[in-house]
């Protein structure tokens, strides 16, 4: 019985980080699905704080949507990664609302994968139980049809 528990824990766990990636990939995949690119031009950048008061660079490209009206692309990196910013960065933007945008170098693949990884996970973890349980209850396929 403590060992079902325990597997039933590790099952709510993996479903419980699978929709935290999934929620965090729903914006990747809106960009693969719906994103324009544009060129972005560096404007400016500065000294600012990211997570638990890290120190940070924050770089503010510009970009025209479709529209032609200009729009801004904020990022913050690493101060070390401060020097590797390009003058121009292709931005990837929503046409339905160019306000939300990103840099293409700079997109988040980790949500996507981690959501296919943990998915990969449960559907093994589903296809043992089942087996587990067709073994249990003597419904195995190898015993042939009756």
């Amino acid at each position: 019985m403590d060992e079902e528990v325990g597997r039933f824990k590790k099952a709510i766990y993996v479903f419980l980080l699978f929709c935290v990636s999934l929620w965090g990939s729903c914006q990747e995949i809106r960009f693969s699905l719906k994103g324009r690119t544009s060129a972005g031009e560096l404007k400016k950048t500065y000294d600012t704080t990211g997570r638990r008061m890290r120190p940070m660079v924050a770089a503010t490209y510009e970009f025209k949507a479709e529209d032609s009206r200009p729009y801004t692309c904020t990022i913050k990196v690493d101060p070390s990664a401060a020097t590797s910013l390009q003058k121009t960065e292709e931005v990837i933007y929503l046409p339905s609302d160019p306000k939300t945008n990103e840099l293409v170098s700079h997109r988040a693949w980790i949500w996507p994968l981690m959501a296919l990884i943990l998915l990969a996970i449960g559907v093994a973890v589903v296809a043992a139980t089942v087996k587990e349980a067709n073994e249990a209850l003597g419904t195995s396929k190898k015993k042939g049809k009756r």
